[in-house]
Formats: C-alpha cells, sequence, structure tokens
C-alpha cells in the first residue's frame, strides 16, 4: 500500500482513496459528500443502503465477520470507522454490545495494520471520559480532572459502551506502536446534531435536560463540522496516535459560564478563570495541529413570554 502525503494523495500522486464505514449513519452521510467535495476516492459501507452518500462506492457489509475487513480495505489508503453501534441501544445487552463493537474495530485495525492502510480516523465518544454524573444528582462527585475538558482527558467510562471506545483507543495506541508511518486519531465526538432547518434541539437560556452527562461540559457538535474535521485530519495528520474532543464554540445551554461552573463543577481544577471561558470544551489543540475550528451552533431557544395578568 502506497502511503499518503499531508495534501491527501498517495506517493503515485492518485486522490487518496477511503474507507468510509457506518456510511449510512448520521455522520457517515455528510462524511462521505465532504470526502468526495474534497477530492478522495470514497468507498463506503454499512449494513443498510444509503442513497444519499453522495455517489460513493457503496457496498453492504457486516463488520462482525472478520473476513469482510480484509475484502473492504483492498486497495484502499485511509480509513474512516464510524460503524459501530452508537450508544446503549434497547434490545441489545451492554456486553453483547461491547464484544460486537471490539470485534468490529479489532478486525478493521488489524486488516489496515496487515494491509499497510496509512491513516485511520475513528468516531470515539465523549463518553469515553464523561461517567454517568447526571444534572439531576449534583452531590456526586465529578469525573474530571481540570475545566475546559479537551481530548486529553483521561478516560472515565461509566458503561459497556464507552469501555468499547476506550478500548478502541487503546488498540488504536498498540498499533502506532507497531508502525512508523501510520496515523490514527480518535474522535472523541460529543452529542452529534445535524443542522439546516428543522433543527430537532435548540439551545436553551436557562434549561439542562435533568438526565444530561454533565461531565460531558454540555457539548455537543454539528454533523457539517464533524465531516469537515474528518476531512482535515485525513489531509494534515502526521503520523502516531492522537486524541481530539471536538465541540461546538458555545454549550449547549447559554447560561454564563461562570454560573455553569458554579452549579455543576465546584472543586473542579480550572485551567483558566471562569469569566475567561466562551466553553467548557477546548479545541485549541485541534487548530494548531489540524486547523479546525467549529463553524456552526444550534440556534437559541427564544425564552416563553410571561403571561400577562388577567
Amino acid at each position: 500500500m502506497d502511503r499518503c502525503d499531508a495534501g491527501g494523495q498517495n506517493e503515485r500522486g492518485e486522490a487518496m482513496t477511503v474507507l468510509v464505514t457506518g456510511a449510512a449513519g448520521r455522520l457517515g452521510r455528510p462524511t462521505c459528500r465532504a470526502l468526495l467535495d474534497a477530492g478522495f476516492q470514497v468507498r463506503a459501507t454499512d449494513q443498510r443502503y444509503a442513497r444519499d452518500a453522495g455517489g460513493a462506492d457503496f457496498r453492504i457489509a457486516d463488520l462482525r465477520d472478520r473476513l469482510v475487513a480484509y475484502t473492504l480495505l483492498e486497495g484502499v489508503d485511509a480509513l474512516v470507522h464510524l460503524g459501530n453501534y452508537p450508544y446503549l441501544m434497547p434490545g441489545i445487552a451492554p456486553q453483547s454490545l461491547y464484544v460486537e463493537n471490539t470485534a468490529m474495530n479489532a478486525h478493521l485495525f488489524q486488516a489496515a495494520h496487515e494491509m499497510g492502510v496509512s491513516r485511520v480516523v475513528f468516531a470515539s465518544s465523549i463518553q469515553a471520559m464523561s461517567g454517568d454524573r447526571e444534572t439531576g444528582k449534583p452531590e456526586r462527585p465529578s469525573c474530571l480532572r481540570y475545566l475546559p475538558i479537551d481530548g486529553d482527558a483521561p478516560a472515565c467510562p461509566a458503561n459497556l459502551y464507552a469501555m468499547s471506545k476506550v478500548t478502541a483507543e487503546g488498540l488504536l495506541r498498540y498499533y502506532t506502536g507497531r508502525s512508523a508511518t501510520l496515523a490514527a486519531t480518535a474522535l472523541r465526538f460529543p452529542l452529534l446534531v445535524e443542522a439546516g432547518s428543522g433543527w430537532i434541539i435548540k439551545r436553551s437560556r436557562q434549561k439542562v435536560w435533568p438526565a444530561t452527562r454533565i461531565d460531558e461540559g454540555l457539548s455537543y457538535l454539528c454533523t457539517n463540522d464533524a465531516a469537515r474535521l474528518v476531512v482535515e485530519v485525513l489531509r494534515q495528520q502526521k503520523p502516531g496516535y492522537h486524541q481530539y474532543l471536538p465541540a461546538a464554540a458555545a454549550p449547549m445551554i447559554s447560561t454564563p459560564i461562570p454560573d455553569l461552573v458554579r452549579e455543576h463543577f465546584p472543586g473542579v481544577p480550572l485551567r483558566q478563570p471562569s469569566e475567561a471561558l466562551r466553553s467548557l470544551v477546548d479545541v485549541s489543540q485541534i487548530a494548531r495541529e489540524i486547523g479546525w475550528e467549529p463553524r456552526e451552533q444550534l440556534p437559541i431557544e427564544e425564552d416563553q413570554p410571561a403571561p400577562v395578568p388577567a
């Protein structure tokens, strides 16, 4: 397999061929389109067909089959692996979800290693480090070592889905340790929301959902920004293992940051004064190393007018 340069071409001067797993999913569809728009050759796969994959070479496959990984990665320069179960799902036992996610990841990463794939981008999750402290349980101690959080935050998984992501991050560290040329990046995505008209959710001026995992920093990311980050990682990433936490430029709630810190994060060390923070997530490392910054935000939900006395 030819190595890839920093501009997204292999040593033959051709556009990189990228395998995108989970291509029919919420992030997979815009990622395929963004890669094609950027000039990459895209091979897409999922267990269901996506009509809006932007003209990618689409193949139906089950990543739980070890041998499928080799067929999918034949002739591929880079792997964008989005194809896990996306959260603890009704109808599948947590231990089964962990086993299947881990099997899919091991199958693809091992095959990529054997076949000389130069770049791997993996959709990890903020749940790998956010614990299970909910806003409705303020008495529980925070899992965070510092604020604002970033991709280097220590792992703190609260369930077997999150543990499957931590395990995958460890696998990528293992494979980069065995290759001088592999560039592997785990993106600890927060809640992903789709941009455009018909927003499913909006930023609230005051409310936080009762079951919100508060140690996720009230973060989210628009799928177009996430797809654009994948493209830039493939273009810019240097060999070795990298781990980032991308997020929109402001939290899900528009309450002033100092008030959020006082209410939800007492005792968590601050790297900057709370008055200086625009967000509870620091994406400056991504900006320095990749040149990416978020562009989109959810609209702010307008306050309901107070009732007029009769």
